[in-house]
């Protein structure tokens, strides 16, 4: 059983953390001490007892010391043969390469360093320091960018002042804009607690922009109908182009006609030439009912800069994939926006079919824009003959909503 006992100890001492490795004990002042902490487990550190590779023991307060890093078998050997090496160039390169074999990364720095002080045109020590030769003089890394014009970021990386600058006002809007996240994600718990008129209250004092963000998220996934009616409210009283932006969008897209047309009442208070560009694009969506919407928007912001794109989608064209059977049977069309297409198709694969719309609502809106004066219905070459002849827009019209 001894020699059991013997093999146990044999083992545990080979698993067990040796402190014979010694460490390397970095001040806060820039020194440093190699050798071992001899009271490790201190709870809580008031001090380190450190016994030096010297073999003398000395004391040190916890503020005095930055960090202790274990040393590993290839610093200790370093350690012991670098008085071998001569402080010339040639002996303070072979202990660099030693270094480098060793992936002793700094301390092969520290004796490149020491390679170029006393050859300043040692080529092999200069390229392991990336030094440059620029204008005639060796220069860092560091000294390059900053001859550029460059400066570290708090990450380290090298930019120009004002890119800084421009990352650092960004930094700041993200931070503004994860409060009101916080904010608004609060009072709409608030909503359907307690707090409700609370709730209302905080919403109606919201007049940031850094605002736009959060109720921007809230609003495309909230369920409740009153609720999204608030939000649309608070984002025409920002009155910035993302709130216009959201509130155009809203009033397309929104499931219920409630919100659309509070959208349209909010932006036709102050019709803004973006939102105006932004239902003019619309015109041209494939989807044929949004094309509509957007006549309705156009004609409620009594938008006369908008007549001839509202010619050109009186009439528009739109591609639907017929979904087909089995060869032999027969499916019908199917138009994914609920805006028509019939038809029976033979089966065989799916193919794409292009069906023409008249646009009610884009005519009622030409209708309303020509001061209701003019009707050419679905007529695109009438309507285009008209348009020829107005020497200046028609007056804008106010619009009443329906």
């Amino acid at each position: 059983m001894k020699w059991i006992h013997f093999v146990l100890f044999v083992l545990a001492a080979a698993i067990a953390p040796s402190r014979a490795q010694g460490e390397i004990i970095f001040l806060n002042n820039g020194g440093r001490i190699e050798g071992t902490v001899l009271n490790p487990k201190e709870v809580p550190r008031v001090k380190y007892v450190i016994k030096t590779a010297a073999g003398g023991e000395i004391e040190l307060t916890k503020d005095q010391v930055k960090e202790v890093k274990a040393q590993n078998p290839r610093e200790l050997e370093y350690e012991k043969i670098k008085p071998k090496y001569p402080d010339t160039v040639a002996g303070q390169w072979a202990l660099a390469e030693w270094c480098r074999e060793q992936k002793l990364t700094e301390a092969r720095k520290r004796h490149m360093l020491r390679v170029v002080e006393l050859e300043p045109d040692h080529k092999a020590a200069r390229a392991g320091l990336q030094h440059r030769y620029v204008d005639g003089k060796w220069k860092t890394v560091d000294q390059v960018w900053e001859d550029k014009g460059y400066v570290r970021d708090s990450k380290g990386a090298w930019k120009l002042p004002q890119e800084i600058d421009e990352q650092t006002r960004r930094d700041a809007q993200d931070k503004v804009e994860q409060d009101w996240f916080k904010k608004i994600n609060r009072w709409r718990e608030w909503l359907t607690g307690g707090r409700s008129e609370e709730a209302q209250n905080e919403f109606s004092k919201i007049s940031d922009p850094h605002a736009v963000p959060a109720l921007k998220e809230k609003l495309e996934r909230e369920p409740v109908e009153a609720v999204r009616k608030l939000y649309v409210q608070v984002l025409a009283r920002i009155a910035a182009p993302a709130a216009w932006e959201i509130l155009a969008a809203s009033s397309l897209r929104d499931v219920s006609d409630e919100i659309r047309l509070t959208c349209l009442d909010l932006l036709a208070k102050d019709p803004q030439p973006s939102v105006i560009d932004f239902y003019v694009k619309q015109l041209r969506h494939k989807d044929n009912i949004m094309v509509n919407r957007a006549a309705v928007a156009l004609g409620r912001l009594s938008a006369t800069t908008a007549l001839r794109p509202l010619v050109d989608a009186v009439i528009t064209s739109h591609q639907f994939k017929v979904m087909q059977g089995q060869p032999g049977q027969m499916s019908s069309t199917f138009s994914p926006n609920g805006a028509g297409g019939g038809g029976m198709s033979a089966g065989g694969g799916p193919r794409i079919v292009t069906q023409q719309f008249k646009n009610r609502d884009v005519r009622d809106a030409l209708v309303k824009l020509s001061g209701g004066e003019v009707d050419l219905e679905y007529n695109q070459r009438a309507w285009r003959n008209w348009l020829s002849t107005q020497k200046k827009p028609p007056q804008k019209v106010v619009g009443r909503r329906d």
